[in-house]
C-alpha cells in the first residue's frame, strides 16, 4: 500500500503535466484473467515490481564476491597463443590477419639526422688535438639522434580521435529538432469570421465549421495497406540503419559538470581526460637552443642638425632593477655613402655581416625595468665632448658649423680609427609594448630624450608619448600573463627619437647610466641639467616572426632561411640573461667579452692624456701572432686583430664603456693571452709630424690559469715599458725581472672579462672529472703514478680519484654548470658503464659509481623546480636525452651475424653480464649475510642479521644511509677476481664490455639507501634508458628478428622480475605515506610495461603485470581500516597505460577462438541455434577465469571495475572516483576502436573487438542499482509549493511510509556520479551498437527474463542521460522522477526525511538552504551529498557571471555533434527495443515474463516520446510504436490501460508539433491505435476515453501549443477515416468522427481559456463549466478538477486548490463505495459534507449513470484506496499552507481509519503530531468572539465555493 501511495502521489503531483515526462502513469502489468478493476488495485505501481530488484542481479555470476581479494588469474603463454591465432585466421581477410600479430615494422630505432638552425653546423675550424672533453662536447653538438620509433603509436588509446578533421562535421547528417523550425500557419477562418451562434460551447456546428475549414496534413498511404508484420519490422530495421554515423565516440562529449545542469561546478580531483590523459606521454623536443621573447629592432634612419662626419651607433638592453646589461652591443651604421667614405682607407673591405641594420634581441626574463639604450659615437677630434657637440646644438651659430665642417675631413683622415663618446638616449621597452595596443600597424611614434617637461610638450605632435611623462610607474619584478602575451604579439611600432642626451665625459660608467635610466622613470631634476642634441632617429620595434630571413647568429653563422647571399643580414644579438638560464648547451659557442673599465695614469710621468686601450689576442709573444679573433663593429671587416676603446679628451684617468667581443680558439695553450696596450692619441692639427699613437703602458691576462679559463673582474698593474720575453707564461702577480711598473706596481687598470662558452665548464668538480678523463684518453697507464692535472695537483690513484670525482660531480657540482654540460656528462657516464676504463692494464668496474652518479644527477634535476616538466613531472632535459641522445656503442667483437648462435650465452663473448654460467662456482656465501642477484653474482649487498630474517616488505621499507656496500671493498666483482688470473698476454682483462640494460637493472635491484631513493624518484628516466638500450641491443646484434622468448637471457628476466617486485612493493607501501610519490612511481612502471610489450616476450610482460597486480591485491586485502580506493586507482592507472598500447586488440587475442556467429534465428530454428551457440554464451558474457586468461588486459580492467562495485556495495568509501577512472579507461579504449582505421576496415572485425567487452553488459546490469537516474524535482500545482517554486514531490515517500529495499536493508548508500553513469552508459551503448545481434539474442535466451527487463531499465536511463538540451526559449519541461527498480535507496530515504520534516512543520526555506550548504561541504566527490538539487537556477540571475565552461557546454549542445549524439543514442535504443521484443516473442510465454518485457519496452518507448528528439528519431519511434501496437493489441487495451493512456497523451502532444512530418506520423499512429482497439471488440471505448482524457489534460495544462496545428492533426485523422476502405461499412468511421468533433470542442474551450488567461476568475469559471459538463464521465471530471487545482496553486490560492482536491476525493470515494464497501473506507462523498455541502455534487456518480465494471471508465489510478489517501494527504498540505487548520482535523478523521486498517503506525504518529500543531496554532489565536462558529464555518465555505466553482 505504501509503495502504491508513493507512486500515485508522485504521478498526481505532476498530473499529466505537458512538457514533462510520463510521470503520472507508471504502469502495472495486469495478469491475464483478472478483472480490470481488480487488476488496477492489485498490481504494483512500479513496472518492475514483479522482479526482485536486487536479488535478481545475483544471477548469471555477477554477484559480489564473498572474498573480493582472489588471486589474479595467471596469463596464457601469449607468444604461443598468438601463433595459434595466426593459424586460426590464415584463411581470413588480410585486414583480420593484420590484427592477429604485431607488424614486422612495429618498433625500430632509427637514426634521425640532426637539424641545424644554421646553414652549416657551428663547429671550430680546427678540431685536431683537442682535449677529450672538448671533443665530447663538440660531438654532442653535431651527433645525429637515435630515436625509438613506434610506427603504429597513433592507434593507441588516448591518441586516436583526439584530432579530428576540420570538416568532419560536414559528414554528419542534419538533425532537426522540434523548436528549430517554425512552420507558418496558412490562412484559415478565424474565430471572428465564424458566426457567434456557432462558437458557443457544445455547438456541433462549431466543430464542423472549424474542421471543414482546416487544412489536413498529407496522409501516409502505406499505413492502411496490409503488409505482414515481419516485413514491416524488416523494413523498419533497414530504414533505421540508413544515414547513421558509424563512430559513436566521435559524437560523444564528456560533460565537465558534476550534474546535468549548467550551474554545477566542474568535478575536482578527477582524472578528466580532456585536461590530463594519463596514458599520453608527450614526446620531448629535440635539443634546441634557448631563446627568450625575441624582439625585432630595425634601425631606419639617423639624422642630426648637420651631416659632416660619420656617426656610429650601438643598441643594447639594460635592466635597471638588477643594474645589469642584458645583451651585447649591436653596432649599426646609418651614415650615407659619402660620409662613410671619409674614414675609409684604400683597400679596406667591409664584411656583409657588419652592414646589418636590424637586430634581433632576446629577453628571457622580461620586466618593467628594461630599457633600450642607444649610444652614439663620432670620430675623435680635438676638444672634449662639450666642445665637439656645440655645432650640433640648437643654438649653434653658422660660424661654428662651418668650422666643424672644415675640421671634420682632416680628423676623419688622420684619426678615423679612433672614436669618442657623443650622445645617448633610452627607450622604456614595456611602454612600447603596452602602448602598441592602441596603435595601428606601423604607426609612427615619437620619443624625446629630454627632461619630463619637454617630453610632455613634444608629445602633443606625436601619436604616442613614449615613456617620459610626469606620472610614475608601479614597479614590478615580472610581467602579468597578459603583458607576456602582448610582448610576443604586439603590433609593430615605428619610434621617432627627436633628440639625444649629450654624453658627459665624467659619467661614462654603467653605474652612471643606470642612475639616468632610473630618473627617466620618475620626475627628476637631474635630467634637466643634461643638454640635448637635436636629431631624428627612426627605429621599428616588433615581435620577431619565426623563420625570419637573412639572420646571422652572434657567432656570424647564417640562419635558415637565407635565400640570397647578397642580402643585408639581420643580426641576432647575444643575450646576457638577468638570471641563470639552466638549459643544456646544444650549439658550439666560444665567445669572450672584454670590458675595460678604468685606467689611472695620473702618476705616470710624461704626456699621457688622450688615452685609448688596444686589445689583442696573442698566441705567443710575437706581435705578429695576434689572432684575427676580434669581431668587427659596423661597416668593418668580419674579424680584426685589434680593437681600440673610445677616447676621453685630456683625461689621465678615464672611464671606458666599450665592449670587445672575441672568438676564442677551441684549443688554448699556456701561451694564449690578452694583451692590453695603452696609447696616448695626438689630436692637435699642427703636429702633423708627431706620431698619432704614443705607447704609455702595457699589461696582459693569460687565458688559462691553472688549466681553467681566466675570467672575471680583474685589477691589473701596468708596465711603463715593453714587456720582457716569456711574460705570457706568468700572471701579472709574478715578479718579472727588468719590468718598470707604473705607480709602484699598484693595480691601476680595471677590466672585466666574461665568456659565453659551451666547451669550458667553469666549475671545479666538472673540470676535475673531465681532466681525469683526459688522462685516461691521452695515456696508457701501467702503474704510473704522480700524474698531474692541469691545475698542478698530483693524482696518485687515478681509479680512486675518478670514482670520487664522479660522486663529487653529481653531488656538489654547480647546478648551472651541470645542466649546461648535462648531455655530455650523461653520455660519458653511460660510456664508462658500458666500457669500463682500463687502468694499469686492467678494466676497472665503475658501473656502480656511474649508476650512483646518474641517479644523483637525475634526482637533483628532478628536485629543482626551475626546470620545465611535462604533465607527468618528467624533467624535459632528461627526457630529451633519453629520447634523442642516449645511445650505446656495441663492441665490434660482440657482433655476430649468425642469429641462431647469438641466442643465449655466447662462447668467447666478452659481455660481463652474460658470460656467467649457472654451474660456475663462486665463493660460498651465507644467505643470511648476502643478497645475491639471481642473474648476476657480481654484486652483492651486505645485510645485517636482522635484515636476513626480515620479510620482503620489511626489506623494502628498511633503508640505511649506506650506498652500494659490497662484499669486497676492491674495485672488482667476485667474477672479475676469478677472471683476472686468466688475462691474456696484453695484460688487459677480457671483461671489457657490458650490456647497459642488464647492468642498470641489476644495479637498480641491489641498490640501497639514498641511491635507491634517488633511483626510485627518477625511475622513469632509468626505465626509458633500459628499454631503449634493449631495443638498440637487439638491432645491433640482429636479435630483433629472433623469436621473442629467445631475445634475452633468463638471468636478465629474473632481474626484471625482481625489479618489478621491488617497484610494486614500494608503490603498495608508500601510497599512504606519500601518495604523490607512489603515483609517479606507479605510472613510471606502467609506461615501462608498455615499452617492454613491443620489445620482448609479451607473455613474460603479462607475467610481470600479474606480479604487480597481485602485490597490490595482497596489500589491499591486508588493509583493515583504510579504504583500498587509492591502491585501486593506482592499479587502474597502470592498466590504463598498458592498455593504451597500439596493439591492445592483438594482445587480447580476439581471433584465437572466434566467437560463434549465426544469422538471427527464426522461431523454427531457435532450438538449433541455441544448441550451437548457447553453450558458449555464458563464458562470453561472464567474467570467469577462461575469459580473463584469453582476453587478459580487458579481463583485468573489467574485473577491477567489478571489484569497485563490490566494494561500493559493501560500503567502502571513496569508490566513485575509482569507478569513474575505470570507466573512463574503458571508454577511451572503445573510443580508440571507433577511430582505428584497422578495425573500421571490416565490420566483422569491429564485432569481434566488441566481443572483448561482453562481460561489461552483465556488469552494467550489476551496476544498475548504483546508477544516477538523471531525475529532477517535479512541478505540480496540487502540491505544496515553496517560495522558490520547487515542489516537494518526495512527499509521497514520506506519506507512504517506509519502502522496503534490499540495498537499504544492507546499509547501501552508494550512488555513482553523473560522469560515471554517463561513461558506463556510453560504453553500454557502444556494445549494443557493435555486438552481433545473434550474440545478444542468444544471451537473452539463455538468461532469465529479468535480464531483459533490467536491460530495458538501462535503456530508460540512457534516454534521459543523453537527451539533447532544450533551447532557453523553449517551454519549461519537467523531468519525471524515474520510477524503476532503481528508484530506491538512500535518496528515497533522504527525501523521506526531508519531506517528513516538512509535514511536521520543521522545514523552511532558510533551513533547506543551510542544510544544502552543509551537505555540499561534507560531500565527497561523486557522493550523495554532492547531488543536492538547487532551489533556484543561479545561472538565470542577473549577477551570475557566464563562465567559460558553461559557454562551451551551451555551444556543444547547439552543435551538430550534440544533435547527432542524442539522435544516435535514441536509434540504438530503438534497435535494442526491437531486438528485445523479437527475442521475447521467439521465447514464447514463460509465466508472465513476456507481458512484463513488452510492457517495459512500451514504457521505454513512451519515455523516448517524452524527451526532445529529432525528426528522424521520431519517425522511427512512431514506426516501432505502431509495430508494438499491431503485435500486442490485447496487452495494451486490456492489461496496460494506463500505458494506453500515456500513449494517447504522447501522440496528442506530437499532434501539436510545429513540424508537419511529426504531425503526420502522430496522426497516423493515433488513428491506428483507434483502429486496432476497434478490431478487438467492434468499438474503441477504451481509446476513446483515454484520448478524451488526454486532450482534456493537454489543453488544461499546456499554454504554449498551437491549436491550429492540433486542428490540422484532427483533420488528418478524419481523412484517414474517410479513405479507410476496409472499415468503410462499419460504425468505426462515424465513431472516429464523433470523437474528433468532441476533441475539437475541447480544443475550442481551450481557445476560450487562452483568451481569459490573464483573467483568473473567468478562467476558473470556464474550467468549472467544462468539468461540470463531464458529470457523467468520472475520469474526465477528475482530470479537469486537477487542472483547476493546479491553476489555483500556481496563483498561491491554496484554500481554493484544497477545495478542488476535496471534490476529487469525493468523486473517488463514490467510485470506491460502488466497487467495494469496507468499514475503514468512506461510504461516499457524504463523509466530506461537514466541510462543504457542495461536495455532495459528486454523488452523481452512481450505478445508474456509470457502470463500475466497464473498463472504459474510472481507469485513472486515483480510483483506488491509495489514490484516495494520496489526494486527501495533498489536501491536508494545501489547507495547512492556507492556514485553515480546522479543516485539517476534519480530513484526518477520514484518513485515520484507513491508516489504522493498514497498521501504519509511523504515519499515525505523524498525523497526531500534525494535529497537535494545528490545535496549538488555533488556540494561540486571540479573537473578541469565538474563533469559528459552526454558522461562520458553513458561511465561509459557501462563500469560498462560490469563488471556486
Amino acid at each position: 500500500m505504501s509503495s502504491e501511495i508513493s507512486d500515485i502521489l508522485s504521478g498526481f503531483s505532476s498530473a499529466i503535466d505537458l512538457g514533462s515526462e510520463t510521470g503520472s502513469r507508471h504502469g502495472s502489468i495486469k495478469l491475464r484473467g483478472v478483472h480490470g478493476g481488480q487488476g488496477r488495485r492489485r498490481i504494483p505501481s512500479q513496472f518492475l515490481e514483479s522482479v526482485s530488484s536486487h536479488a535478481s542481479l545475483t544471477d548469471q555470476g555477477f554477484t559480489s564476491s564473498l572474498n573480493p581479494w582472489d588471486d589474479i588469474v595467471a596469463p596464457l603463454d601469449l607468444e604461443q597463443e598468438i601463433e595459434s591465432q595466426l593459424e586460426a585466421v590464415a584463411s581470413e581477410d588480410e585486414s583480420i590477419k593484420y590484427l592477429a600479430e604485431f607488424p614486422f615494422d612495429d618498433i625500430q630505432l632509427v637514426d634521425q639526422e640532426r637539424e641545424y638552425r644554421t646553414l652549416h653546423p657551428a663547429v671550430p675550424k680546427d678540431e685536431v688535438d683537442l682535449p677529450c672533453h672538448m671533443k665530447c662536447c663538440i660531438r654532442s653538438f653535431t651527433q645525429d639522434y637515435a630515436v625509438v620509433k613506434r610506427n603504429y603509436s597513433m592507434y593507441g588509446a588516448g591518441k586516436t580521435g583526439v584530432e579530428k578533421p576540420a570538416d568532419w562535421e560536414k559528414e554528419l547528417p542534419k538533425q532537426v529538432y522540434e523548436g528549430d523550425e517554425q512552420e507558418s500557419t496558412p490562412d484559415e477562418l478565424t474565430p471572428e469570421n465564424i458566426p457567434s451562434n456557432a462558437r458557443s460551447r457544445g455547438s456541433w456546428a462549431s466543430s464542423v465549421i472549424d474542421l471543414k475549414t482546416s487544412q489536413a496534413d498529407a496522409v501516409i498511404d502505406s499505413i492502411l495497406q496490409f503488409v505482414p508484420q515481419d516485413e514491416v519490422d524488416d523494413s523498419n530495421t533497414k530504414l533505421r540503419a540508413q544515414g547513421r554515423y558509424p563512430k559513436l565516440f566521435s559524437l560523444f562529449n564528456p560533460s565537465p559538470y558534476q550534474d546535468g545542469t549548467e550551474n554545477m561546478a566542474p568535478i575536482a580531483g578527477t582524472f578528466e581526460d580532456n585536461e590530463f590523459p594519463i596514458e599520453q606521454l608527450t614526446l620531448p623536443p629535440p635539443p634546441t637552443e634557448h631563446f627568450g621573447h625575441r624582439l625585432l629592432v630595425k634601425c631606419l634612419s639617423l639624422e642630426l642638425e648637420m651631416e659632416v662626419e660619420p656617426i656610429y651607433a650601438t643598441i643594447a638592453l639594460y635592466d635597471t632593477k638588477l643594474k645589469k646589461k642584458i645583451s651585447e652591443n649591436f653596432h649599426f651604421d646609418l651614415n650615407s655613402e659619402s660620409v662613410r667614405k671619409m674614414t675609409k682607407s684604400e683597400g679596406s673591405h667591409s664584411s656583409i655581416s657588419s652592414l646589418a641594420r636590424t637586430g634581433i634581441f632576446s629577453v628571457t626574463y622580461p620586466s618593467h625595468d628594461i630599457f633600450i639604450v642607444i649610444k652614439l659615437e663620432k670620430v675623435l677630434q680635438q676638444g672634449d665632448v662639450t666642445e665637439c657637440a656645440e655645432p650640433y646644438m640648437k643654438d649653434a651659430t653658422e660660424k661654428m658649423q662651418d668650422k666643424a665642417k672644415q675640421n671634420a675631413k682632416w680628423f676623419c683622415e688622420r684619426l678615423g680609427r679612433y672614436r669618442m663618446p657623443f650622445a645617448w638616449t633610452a627607450i622604456h621597452l614595456m611602454n612600447i609594448v603596452n602602448s602598441a595596443k592602441n596603435l595601428r600597424p606601423m604607426e609612427e611614434t615619437t620619443s624625446n630624450a629630454q627632461n619630463a617637461d619637454e617630453i610632455a610638450r613634444n608629445a602633443s605632435s606625436s601619436s604616442l608619448d613614449l615613456q617620459y611623462k610626469n606620472n610614475t610607474f608601479a614597479r614590478r619584478c615580472s610581467l602579468s600573463e597578459a603583458e607576456l602575451n602582448m610582448l610576443s604579439s604586439f603590433k609593430p611600432v615605428t619610434l621617432t627619437v627627436s633628440s639625444f642626451f649629450k654624453q658627459e665625459s665624467e659619467r661614462l660608467k654603467d653605474e652612471d647610466l643606470f642612475k639616468f635610466l632610473m630618473d627617466l622613470k620618475r620626475p627628476s631634476n637631474i635630467l634637466k641639467r643634461l643638454k640635448c642634441i637635436p636629431g631624428k632617429m627612426k627605429i621599428d620595434v616588433s615581435p620577431c616572426p619565426s623563420n625570419f630571413p637573412y639572420c646571422i647568429t652572434p657567432d656570424l653563422h647564417k640562419v635558415k632561411p637565407y635565400p640570397d647571399q647578397r642580402g643585408r643580414p639581420a643580426r641576432e644579438v647575444k643575450e646576457f640573461p638577468s638570471h641563470d638560464v639552466k638549459i643544456p648547451n646544444v650549439t658550439y659557442h666560444n665567445l669572450l667579452y672584454i670590458y675595460p673599465q678604468t685606467i689611472n695614469l695620473t702618476n705616470r710621468p710624461g704626456h699621457s692624456r688622450n688615452i685609448t686601450v688596444k686589445v689583442q689576442l696573442l698566441e705567443s709573444e710575437d706581435p705578429a701572432s695576434a689572432l684575427l679573433a676580434i669581431y668587427g663593429k659596423s661597416n668593418a671587416p668580419e674579424f680584426l686583430s685589434e680593437a681600440y676603446t673610445a677616447v676621453t679628451y685630456h683625461n689621465k684617468s678615464p672611464d671606458f664603456y666599450d665592449e670587445v667581443k672575441l672568438q676564442l680558439p677551441a684549443k688554448l695553450t699556456s701561451r694564449h693571452h690578452l694583451l692590453f696596450s695603452f696609447f696616448h692619441i695626438s689630436c692637435q692639427k699642427k703636429q702633423d709630424i708627431t706620431p698619432i699613437e704614443t705607447p704609455v703602458g702595457y699589461t696582459w691576462v693569460p687565458l688559462l690559469q691553472n688549466g681553467r679559463l681566466n675570467v672575471g673582474d680583474m685589477s691589473l698593474p701596468v708596465a711603463a715599458e715593453k714587456l720582457p720575453s716569456h711574460y705570457s707564461l706568468h700572471t701579472t702577480e709574478f715578479q718579472l725581472a727588468g719590468v718598470k711598473w707604473i705607480d709602484g706596481r699598484r693595480p691601476v687598470f680595471n677590466v672585466s672579462i666574461h665568456t659565453v662558452s659551451s666547451i669550458h665548464m667553469l666549475d671545479r668538480p666538472l673540470e676535475k672529472f673531465f681532466n681525469l678523463l683526459d688522462l685516461l684518453e691521452q695515456h696508457t697507464i701501467n702503474g704510473v703514478i704522480n700524474m698531474k692535472l692541469p691545475d698542478g695537483s698530483v693524482v696518485n690513484d687515478l681509479e680512486e680519484s675518478l670514482r670520487k670525482s664522479m660522486i663529487l660531480l653529481a653531488k656538489d657540482g654547480s647546478m648551472k654548470a651541470l645542466v649546461k654540460s648535462l648531455y655530455v656528462i650523461l653520455s660519458k657516464l653511460v660510456s664508462m658503464l658500458i666500457h669500463p676504463p682500463v687502468i694499469g692494464g686492467q678494466a676497472v668496474n665503475m658501473g656502480q659509481y656511474c649508476f650512483e652518479a646518474i641517479a644523483f644527477i637525475a634526482f637533483r634535476l628532478h628536485q629543482d623546480r626551475d626546470f620545465h616538466t611535462d604533465s607527468h613531472q618528467r624533467n624535459t632535459h632528461l627526457a630529451t636525452f633519453s629520447c634523442h641522445l642516449f645511445s650505446i656503442a656495441l663492441h665490434d667483437s660482440n657482433v655476430n651475424n649468425n642469429i641462431d648462435n647469438a641466442v643465449g650465452v655466447q662462447k668467447g663473448s666478452h659481455f660481463a653480464t652474460m658470460t656467467r654460467s649457472d654451474k660456475r662456482t663462486r665463493p660460498s656465501v651465507s644467505k643470511a649475510t648476502f643478497q645475491i642477484s639471481s642473474s648476476n653474482p657480481d654484486l652483492s649487498a651486505v645485510i645485517s642479521p636482522d635484515e636476513a630474517f626480515a620479510t620482503d616488505e620489511d626489506m623494502t621499507v628498511n633503508s640505511s644511509d649506506r650506498s652500494f656496500i659490497r662484499h669486497s671493498a676492491t674495485r672488482s666483482s667476485l667474477m672479475e677476481q676469478a677472471v683476472r688470473h686468466s688475462s691474456d698476454s696484453t695484460g688487459v682483462r677480457s671483461v671489457s664490455y657490458k650490456i647497459f640494460h642488464e647492468e642498470v637493472v641489476l644495479l637498480f635491484v641491489v641498490s640501497s639507501g639514498n641511491v635507491k631513493e634517488m633511483a626510485l624518484s627518477t625511475s622513469w628516466f632509468l626505465f626509458e634508458l633500459i628499454s631503449k638500450s634493449m631495443l638498440q641491443h637487439l638491432q645491433q646484434t640482429g636479435l630483433i628478428s629472433a623469436p621473442r622468448p629467445q631475445r634475452f637471457p633468463s638471468q636478465y628476466l629474473d632481474d626484471l622480475t625482481r625489479l618489478v617486485k621491488l617497484i610494486s612493493m614500494e608503490v603498495a607501501n608508500r601510497h599512504n605515506r606519500d601518495y604523490d610519490f607512489a603515483e609517479r612511481l606507479n605510472c613510471n612502471l606502467g609506461f615501462f610495461f608498455n615499452d617492454l610489450i613491443s620489445i620482448m616476450d609479451r607473455g613474460f610482460v603479462f607475467q610481470l603485470l600479474q606480479i604487480y597486480c597481485q602485490q597490490l591485491n595482497d596489500k589491499m586485502s591486508s588493509l583493515l581500516t583504510t579504504s583500498p580506493s587509492a591502491l585501486l586507482t593506482l592499479r587502474t592507472a597502470v592498466l590504463r597505460i598498458v592498455c593504451s598500447h597500439e596493439h591492445y586488440v592483438t594482445l587480447n587475442l580476439p581471433f584465437a577462438k572466434p566467437l560463434p556467429s549465426s544469422p538471427t534465428p527464426s522461431v523454427s530454428s531457435t532450438t538449433s541455434f541455441v544448441s550451437v551457440v548457447l553453450a558458449s554464451v555464458p563464458s562470453q558474457y561472464n567474467l570467469n577465469d577462461r575469459f580473463m586468461r584469453q582476453h587478459y588486459l580487458t579481463g583485468l580492467l573489467i574485473s577491477d571495475l567489478r571489484l569497485c562495485f563490490d566494494l561500493a556495495d559493501q560500503g567502502q568509501p571513496s569508490m566513485d572516483k575509482v569507478i569513474l577512472y575505470s570507466l573512463t579507461t574503458i571508454r577511451n579504449l572503445m573510443a580508440s576502436h571507433d577511430s582505428d582505421s584497422r578495425i573500421n576496415k571490416n565490420p566483422e572485425i569491429k564485432k569481434t573487438v566488441s566481443s572483448l567487452y561482453l562481460p561489461l553488459l552483465s556488469l552494467t546490469i550489476r551496476a544498475l542499482p548504483f546508477a544516477h537516474t538523471f531525475s529532477e524535482l517535479e512541478k505540480s500545482s496540487t502540491l505544496p509549493v515553496t517560495e522558490d517554486g520547487m515542489i516537494n514531490s518526495q512527499l509521497a515517500s514520506a506519506i507512504a511510509g517506509p519502502v522496503q529495499n534490499a540495498n537499504m536493508a544492507n546499509g547501501q548508500s552508494f550512488e555513482m556520479g553523473v560522469e560515471s553513469t554517463r561513461n558506463l552508459l556510453i560504453c553500454f551503448l557502444w556494445l549494443l551498437k557493435n555486438t552481433e545481434c545473434s550474440m545478444l539474442k542468444a544471451w537473452w535466451i539463455a538468461a532469465p527474463p529479468s535480464q531483459m527487463i533490467f536491460m530495458l531499465d538501462l535503456l530508460y536511463i540512457t534516454t534521459s542521460c543523453f537527451e539533447f538540451g532544450s533551447k532557453p526559449e523553449a517551454s519549461l519541461q519537467r523531468n519525471e522522477q524515474i520510477r524503476t527498480s532503481l528508484n530506491r535507496g538512500h535518496r528515497a530515504k533522504d527525501n523521506k526525511s526531508r519531506l517528513q520534516d516538512a509535514i511536521l512543520g520543521e522545514s523552511s526555506a532558510r533551513r533547506e538552504m543551510l542544510m544544502r550548504r552543509r551537505g555540499e561541504k561534507s560531500a565527497t566527490i561523486g557522493g550523495a551529498g554532492a547531488k543536492e538539487v538547487l532551489r533556484w537556477r543561479k545561472d538565470k540571475t542577473e549577477w551570475k557571471q557566464v563562465k567559460h565552461g558553461e559557454r562551451l557546454r551551451q555551444l556543444a549542445e547547439d552543435s551538430a555533434t550534440a544533435r547527432n549524439m542524442s539522435a544516435e543514442v535514441s536509434m540504438i535504443v530503438l534497435d535494442t527495443l526491437e531486438l528485445i521484443i523479437e527475442t521475447a516473442t521467439e521465447m514464447g510465454e514463460v509465466g508472465n515474463s513476456i507481458s512484463q518485457i513488452i510492457s517495459c519496452s512500451l514504457r521505454v518507448l513512451l519515455h523516448i516520446f517524452s524527451k526532445r528528439q529529432s525528426v528522424s528519431v521520431l519517425e522511427h519511434s512512431f514506426a516501432v510504436q505502431r509495430s508494438i501496437v499491431a503485435k500486442f493489441p490485447e496487452l495494451l487495451f486490456e492489461e496496460e490501460t494506463e500505458q494506453c493512456a500515456d500513449l494517447s497523451l504522447r501522440l496528442l502532444e506530437k499532434c501539436t508539433s510545429n513540424i508537419a512530418e511529426i504531425r503526420r506520423q502522430a496522426s497516423a499512429s493515433l488513428y491506428l491505435l483507434m483502429r486496432h482497439n476497434f478490431s478487438i471488440g467492434n468499438n474503441f471505448a477504451c481509446v476513446k476515453m483515454q484520448v478524451t482524457m488526454s486532450m482534456s489534460s493537454l489543453v488544461g495544462v499546456s499554454h504554449d501549443f498551437d491549436e491550429e496545428f492540433l486542428r490540422r492533426s484532427l483533420k488528418t485523422i478524419l481523412s484517414y477515416a474517410e479513405i479507410d476502405s476496409e472499415l468503410e461499412g462499419t460504425s468505426f468511421p462515424e465513431q472516429v468522427r464523433d470523437l474528433v468533433f468532441n476533441l475539437h470542442m475541447i480544443l475550442s474551450d481551450t481557445v476560450k481559456m487562452k483568451e481569459h488567461q490573464e483573467d483568473p476568475e473567468m478562467l476558473i469559471d470556464l474550467m468549472y463549466r467544462i468539468a461540470k459538463g463531464y458529470q457523467t464521465s468520472p475520469d474526465l471530471r477528475l482530470t479537469w478538477l486537477q487542472n483547476m487545482a493546479r491553476q489555483h496553486s500556481e496563483r498561491k490560492h491554496q484554500a481554493e486548490a484544497g477545495m478542488c482536491l476535496l471534490h476529487c476525493a469525493g468523486l473517488v470515494a463514490e467510485y470506491l463505495s460502488m466497487i467495494e464497501h469496507s468499514d475503514h473506507l468512506p461510504i461516499g462523498c457524504v463523509v466530506l459534507q461537514d466541510i462543504s455541502i457542495n461536495i455532495l455534487e459528486e454523488s452523481a456518480v452512481s450505478d445508474d449513470i456509470v457502470s463500475p465494471n466497464t473498463d472504459a471508465v474510472c481507469t485513472e489510478k486515483y480510483f483506488s484506496t491509495a489514490g484516495l489517501t494520496a489526494i486527501l494527504e495533498q489536501a491536508v498540505q494545501t489547507f495547512s499552507i492556507a492556514g485553515l487548520h480546522e479543516v485539517v482535523d476534519m480530513i484526518y478523521k477520514v484518513l485515520v481509519p484507513i491508516y489504522h486498517h493498514n497498521r501504519d503506525y509511523k504515519k499515525l504518529a505523524n498525523i497526531h503530531g500534525k494535529l497537535q500543531e494545528c490545535f496549538t496554532k488555533i488556540s494561540s489565536q486571540v479573537c473578541d468572539k469565538t474563533l469559528y462558529s459552526e454558522f461562520c464555518l458553513v458561511k465561509q465555505w459557501k462563500l469560498l465555493e462560490c469563488k471556486i466553482l
